[in-house]
């Protein structure tokens, strides 16, 4: 009988689940990850974890196992995986040890949650919010406009102005749909926006370091 060592989060479809074992090859490949990353179980299935990770990552795998082996869980780690057709996908990683009768610690398994949707909507957001503030800081909207200002003047800060409140209405929808992706992604993992930000400048700065 095997377990394991910490609560599994709370998974679905199309999250996947992925066996290795301590020397790093794939035990077991769930639906889910054959639907996040192209691969049939047939074609990973004995090979190591290290043909889905792009190289600048396997060095932070290595240190999480090493982490899974102590007894550990390492929760919510930011990686990218390398799907079949070679595009990378950013995900979310869970590993926990997985034990046998006697306890001994035997194998790890990985909760992966593509993160894909969540950061898309989120660099659009920022690049609305961006093209806001910049036709906010257009000097001739902070021009006086009278009735006695010419028809075009009148009209060139009319177009602007709209222009403004239709990108706000974008930035409103945007914030909306972003806020429906983290709330499902915090009642999974109970993770924030900003600790995304931060792990993922933490993965730039590992892989800067291996450079």
């Amino acid at each position: 009988m095997l377990s394991m060592g910490g609560a599994v989060p709370g998974t679905g479809r199309r999250d996947a689940i992925i066996t290795t074992s301590l020397d790093g090859r794939i035990l077991f490949w769930s639906p889910g990850a054959k639907a996040l990353l192209g691969y049939r179980e047939r074609e990973v299935v004995g090979r190591p974890i290290a043909k889905i990770l792009p190289e600048k990552y396997q060095r932070l795998d290595l240190i999480n196992v090493e982490e899974v082996t102590l007894g550990h869980s390492v929760r919510n780690t930011m990686v990218k995986h390398v799907r079949e057709d070679g595009t990378t996908v950013r995900c979310l990683q869970t590993m926990l040890p997985i034990r046998d009768g006697s306890q001994k610690i035997v194998a790890t398994l990985r909760i992966i949650l593509d993160l894909s949707s969540t950061m898309d909507a989120r660099l659009a957001l920022q690049k609305s919010i961006a093209q806001v503030a910049e036709l906010a800081a257009d000097p001739g909207l902070n021009l006086p406009v009278s009735p006695h200002s010419s028809s075009s003047a009148r009209h060139y800060r009319g177009e602007r102005v709209r222009t403004i409140q239709e990108y706000l209405r974008v930035v409103e929808s945007e914030t909306d749909q972003l806020q429906v992706l983290l709330d499902e992604l915090r009642s999974k993992t109970g993770i924030l926006d900003d600790d995304l930000s931060m792990r993922d400048d933490a993965i730039e700065d590992l892989a800067a370091a291996e450079v």
